[in-house]
């Protein structure tokens, strides 16, 4: 197995079975310089360390062959990989999750969606960590093989001497630079936690003079509630290995900071650093909760609304029985489809409420097709189906767009005996075509019947669909020729979209 040569620029092992987070992370990490190697699978990222060692690897949680954990478990127990800093990228976003990332060997857990920035500083604080740890490595062989060489020739060991001071004054001039320049917490520690030296963004995350910092040990500043996981953490601390966790810092007004941590045991040392997540962690409990209470409130008004809906109607019929007057009835008419929207009203609240809530997927285009139209009477129409093997990645409720479609081809367009669905590639990416022979759309309503609030059922129908697609980048559109029929085009971008072959074929 080959590695960079120090000075070349950082090989990134970047692995995730998704095309489009494969691409925006190489883009990503590419700008600045880094030299990328893509690898859309657990078990070919494996073979692509066996080939050629990277400094750093990108690794996706949930893949379909070989989980990250997984891998990075098989990684962390071959000593020619040991070393590598493994970062997860995952949108599991439960403690749990972070503990097995840790467990596993990773050196960082960043949940998606992530900032470009964060992920650029996250990897420069970690490819410095290990390249400090392989200089160290390097100078620890060099002085051996100095101090051998001094037995045989005193001249040599005043030579070395001199090159040695050389060295660590320059080595004490990098670290001092890198000390002052960087924004996160850094520190060198002994084994049993007394602090040896600290870079002054201590003084500003925490308050303390440094002095002050120095004169006590690690653990004394630590949350009295997270003890016992940072000193678990500490135990599981192995030389050459990288370990990371989350605790919360006493600041000097009394409060606590919670801090991210990265740390790596070399000899009697221990070098450590840190990021303040305390913003970012009262935005997500903050958001979790008003989450929590939004979908309580939700749930409540709706199934509330609903019941009271469900009771006027019956009333409603009741009433429509006893009646015998012709304007009454006509009233009672009304009320009853004044009613029927406000069912409809909510139905659709609930489904745009659920957009975006679970993550997009791979659909098999053909099957999500089919079970769209499986809750229409559809069997009046002739159906040409050319999309076998297409998929696309997009959210969970593609299916609901097949379905108001073909609803409308039912509701809408009388005439109509043929429906097709089809596909074709373009410079733009794959175009899915959706057509019938029907009496088609008139030109000056292509893009009205878009709208929110066009047509009878108001808020419900073709607008949900483009809301639907537009939660991953894809687009809707109607061309069909007026009086030939209707045909829409969803324009699927390149990476969202995948042609598989089966093993009949």
């Amino acid at each position: 197995m080959n590695q960079s040569e120090p000075g070349d620029p950082a090989q990134i092992l970047v692995v995730d079975d998704s095309p489009g987070s494969l691409k925006l992370l190489t883009d990503i990490l590419s700008k600045p310089g880094y030299l990328v190697r893509p690898a859309p699978s657990g078990r070919l990222a494996l073979r692509s360390v066996d080939v050629e060692i990277p400094d750093l690897i990108l690794l996706d949680v949930i893949m379909p062959d070989l989980d990250g954990y997984e891998v990075c478990r098989q990684l962390k127990g071959n000593p020619n990989t040991v070393s590598i800093p493994v970062i997860f990228i995952s949108s599991l976003e439960e403690p749990a999750d972070r503990v097995k990332g840790f467990d596993a060997g990773g050196v960082d857990f960043i949940t998606k969606p992530f900032q470009s920035e964060e992920i650029l500083a996250r990897i420069h604080t970690h490819l410095s960590l290990y390249r400090l740890q392989k200089q160290m490595q390097a100078q620890n062989v060099l002085l051996e093989e100095q101090i051998q060489e001094r037995k045989k020739n005193e001249e040599e060991l005043k030579r070395y001497h001199k090159n040695l001071e050389e060295m660590v004054r320059e080595r004490t001039d990098e670290l001092d630079q890198f000390f002052s320049l960087t924004l996160d917490l850094l520190c060198i520690l002994t084994r049993d936690g007394k602090f040896i030296r600290l870079n002054p963004a201590w003084e500003s995350d925490l308050g303390y003079p440094l002095q002050d910092i120095l004169s006590h040990k690690y653990l004394d500043f630590v949350h009295p509630d997270d003890l016992e996981q940072t000193l678990e953490m500490g135990k599981r601390a192995v030389s050459g290995r990288i370990t990371s966790f989350v605790n919360r810092y006493r600041h000097r007004d009394g409060s606590y900071r919670w801090l991210e941590w990265s740390s790596i045991p070399s000899g009697n040392r221990i070098f450590a650093s840190a990021r303040d997540i305390t913003e970012r962690k009262n935005v997500e409990n903050s958001l979790h909760y008003a989450r929590k209470k939004l979908n309580l409130l939700n749930h409540v008004a709706f199934s509330d609304i609903q019941n009271y809906v469900f009771s006027l109607t019956g009333f409603l019929d009741l009433h429509q029985e006893l009646v015998t007057d012709s304007k009454q009835a006509y009233y009672l008419e009304n009320e009853r489809k004044a009613v029927d929207k406000i069912l409809r009203s909510l139905n659709f609240a609930k489904m745009y409420q659920d957009m975006g809530i679970k993550p997009p997927v791979w659909h098999d285009v053909s099957q999500t097709f089919l079970y769209a139209i499986s809750h229409l009477d559809f069997l009046q129409y002739n159906r040409e189906i050319q999309v076998n093997g297409l998929e696309i990645y997009t959210d969970p409720l593609l299916e609901m767009v097949f379905y108001i479609l073909a609803e409308n081809v039912v509701k809408y367009a009388h005439s109509a005996t043929t429906v097709r669905l089809s596909y074709e590639i373009s410079p733009e990416g794959c175009i899915l075509v959706f057509e019938d022979n029907g009496v088609g759309i008139e030109t000056d309503l292509k893009e009205k019947i878009f709208e929110q609030w066009y047509g009878e059922q108001k808020g419900m129908g073709l607008f949900l669909s483009r809301e639907i697609l537009a939660i991953t980048g894809l687009s809707i559109r109607e061309i069909g020729k007026p009086g030939s029929g209707a045909r829409f085009e969803i324009l699927v971008p390149h990476m969202m979209f995948r042609q598989v072959i089966s093993n009949d074929e």
